[in-house]
C-alpha cells in the first residue's frame, strides 16, 4: 500500500483567543479570536472568526471578520463577511452581502 499524504485540518473553535503566529499545512478553519499572522495552505474563516493581522496562504475563505493584509493565490469574500485591509491575489471572488474595503493589487 503507498503511502499518501495525508489530508490535514487545525480548528481554532469560538470562544478562543490565540496571539502569535501560526503556520500550518492542509486546511486550517477558524472560529475564534487571532491576532497575528498565519502561514500555510488553505484557510477557511468561518462567520464568527476574527482575524487582526496577516496572512500568506494560497486560499483564503472569509465568512467572519478580517483586518490586516492578505497574500495569496484564491481570496474569496462570502455573505456576511467583513475584511479591511491589502490583498495581493489572482483571483477575488465575491458574494452579493460582503462588505469590504480593501486595496487590492493583482498577482497574475
Amino acid at each position: 500500500m503507498d503511502k499518501k499524504e495525508e489530508s490535514t485540518i487545525s480548528y481554532l473553535g469560538s470562544g478562543v483567543s490565540f496571539r502569535g503566529k501560526i503556520k500550518f499545512h492542509g486546511e486550517f478553519v477558524n472560529n475564534g479570536l487571532i491576532e497575528g499572522s498565519l502561514e500555510g495552505e488553505k484557510l477557511t474563516q468561518e462567520s464568527r472568526g476574527k482575524i487582526d493581522g496577516n496572512l500568506q496562504v494560497k486560499e483564503f475563505v472569509n465568512h467572519g471578520v478580517f483586518r490586516g493584509d492578505a497574500t495569496c493565490d484564491a481570496f474569496s469574500l462570502k455573505k456576511g463577511s467583513n475584511t479591511e485591509g491589502n490583498v495581493e491575489a489572482k483571483e477575488v471572488l465575491t458574494e452579493d452581502g460582503g462588505s469590504f474595503k480593501i486595496q487590492l493589487k493583482d498577482l497574475k
